[in-house]
């Protein structure tokens, strides 16, 4: 990674290179100039100061699709494909950052389609679904499976059946847990797959519980965690009942494997009959085995094995005592 000065007037790079680096403008401003898709002319427009660019053609490993000029001084941070990579594997909320410019081709690209098809357009759901989509394929490609099934499993926070990559990433999240040897992804991604999440926990409707689940799936563990103790203790038995296991997944995401067999135990003891018992019962299993306590998480396992119907629960109980 490297920081390189370029004059006013100076080309970063012309449409149709070769892919090989991704650019951040630290100084001075630039601009992308590039031939629109709706009139066939010349169009261009400004490029930010900490705004990524480069980046939809090295994650789709295509030549360069706009010429990036600097319109006064510059100076940009200039990063390889290997230097990203790792960059990414080390901060993940810089995707999040990376998305919100990922690339205002995308949004071109996109409001084309959109509009030839005559659908409802939203630039910014759009970009956002191309991104993390590109962001699983990068990775997929590199065979860096959990940070591709991350990424495959943050596209379904907005895509829905409609989306031209629907079944794709549907069909590549299982193929990254077949990599991985996994059935449950939960604390690669967590809880991103909203609409597993919607159907299991359909009948809460409540405002405060919901913006909980938010941050526990956009991995702001700490304050889920804050939420879910206060609504743990909710007067609504179906808010409380699903705040208090909700609240153990937090302290296992957050590597607290105590607490959160403490908080199992005491949720068990009160909810006997609870539909989330089973998985409860895994993450006991789970939390035991991190903290060395083997023989426990056998017993917890094969509890969980022994209970109907033989779903994905199941399937990783049997992976994780096979495994002991």
């Amino acid at each position: 990674m490297q920081a390189k000065k370029y004059s006013a007037g100076s080309i970063v790079y012309f449409a149709g290179d070769r892919a090989d680096k991704i650019y951040i403008l630290k100084e001075g401003e630039a601009q992308s100039i590039f031939i629109s898709e709706e009139t066939g002319l010349e169009d261009r427009e400004p490029i930010n100061v900490g705004e990524f660019f480069g980046v939809k053609s090295i994650l789709s490993i295509y030549p360069q699709e706009d010429t990036v000029q600097c319109i006064t001084n510059c100076i940009i941070i200039v990063i390889s494909y290997e230097e990203f990579e790792a960059l990414i594997e080390k901060n993940k909320q810089i995707i999040i950052k990376m998305l919100k410019v990922f690339s205002n081709q995308l949004r071109r690209i996109n409001k084309k389609v959109n509009v030839f098809m005559g659908t409802e357009f939203s630039e910014d759901d759009t970009a956002i679904l191309e991104g993390f989509y590109n962001i699983g394929e990068f990775y997929f490609k590199s065979k860096k499976f959990k940070s591709a099934l991350y990424a495959y499993k943050r596209y379904f926070q907005y895509a829905n059946e409609n989306d031209s990559a629907y079944h794709t990433v549907q069909k590549k999240i299982e193929e990254c847990k077949k990599e991985l040897n996994i059935t449950d992804d939960s604390n690669i991604a967590p809880a991103s797959d909203i609409h597993k999440l919607a159907s299991k926990y359909s009948s809460i409707n409540n405002a405060e519980y919901n913006k909980a689940v938010d941050n526990y799936n956009t991995s702001n563990y700490s304050v889920a965690l804050a939420s879910f103790n206060s609504l743990s203790k909710s007067q609504d038995n179906d808010v409380a009942e699903a705040s208090i296991f909700y609240l153990a997944k937090c302290y296992y995401a957050m590597e607290k494997y105590k607490e959160t067999i403490d908080i199992i135990s005491s949720a068990m003891s009160k909810y006997s009959k609870s539909k989330y018992i089973k998985e409860a019962i895994l993450f006991l299993g789970k939390a035991n085995e991190m903290i060395g306590e083997k023989e426990k998480a056998k017993i917890y396992y094969k509890k969980v094995i022994s209970i109907s119907p033989d779903d994905n629960l199941s399937k990783e109980a049997n992976i994780k005592l096979s495994q002991l």
